[in-house]
């Protein structure tokens, strides 16, 4: 399962698709460096649901928080 995701986030042509970045993100076995890069190209409220997930690291949520704050100002 884990060679599927990594060959899905490293194929172009796969992971054109926001719906299947939102996945990816959101997926506990995506590798955690992905997951990051992927946190750049989704919309606050992806963004959101992510912050306050439990089903992902808490690497990959805190930075989530932080991408908010920082779009949001802080509030």
């Amino acid at each position: 399962a884990d060679d599927v995701i990594r060959y899905i986030a490293a194929s172009r042509e796969l992971s054109r698709s926001y719906s299947v970045k939102v996945a990816l993100a959101k997926t506990p076995k995506t590798p955690q460096a992905t997951a990051l890069k992927l946190l750049t190209l989704l919309r606050q409220a992806e963004l959101k649901g992510i912050a306050k997930s439990k089903n992902v690291s808490s690497a990959v949520a805190n930075q989530a928080k932080r991408m908010l704050l920082r779009k949001t100002g802080g509030k």
